[in-house]
C-alpha cells in the first residue's frame, strides 16, 4: 500500500532473511539494525548462521551467494537439539 502512494517505510528486524525482501523494494531507504548482541541477548540468527551482514559506516550489504547467503553452524545448531 505504502508504495503505491509512493510513501517510504523502515520495517522491523534485520535478520538476513528479512534483508532480503527489504532491499528488494524502492520505498525502504533504512532498516532496523540489531549489531550481534552480547551473551544473553537475542542471538539466535547470530550464533546459528555464519555469513550475517555487518553494518560498516551505516550501510549492509547482503551476499550474492546462492539462497539467502548464509551457511548454517551445524555445531551450534547440535547444541539446541531436543534430547531425550
Amino acid at each position: 500500500m505504502a508504495a503505491a502512494k509512493d510513501l517510504p517505510i523502515v520495517p522491523h528486524g534485520n535478520d538476513l532473511h528479512n534483508l532480503h525482501l527489504v532491499f528488494s523494494q524502492v520505498n525502504t531507504p533504512y532498516t532496523e539494525y540489531f549489531p550481534q548482541v552480547s551473551e544473553g541477548g537475542y542471538s539466535h540468527f547470530w550464533n546459528l548462521f555464519e555469513g550475517n551482514p555487518i553494518a560498516k559506516d551505516g550501510k549492509i550489504a547482503i551476499s550474492d551467494k546462492p539462497g539467502l547467503g548464509y551457511t548454517l553452524d551445524k555445531s551450534v545448531l547440535a547444541t539446541l537439539a531436543l534430547k531425550e
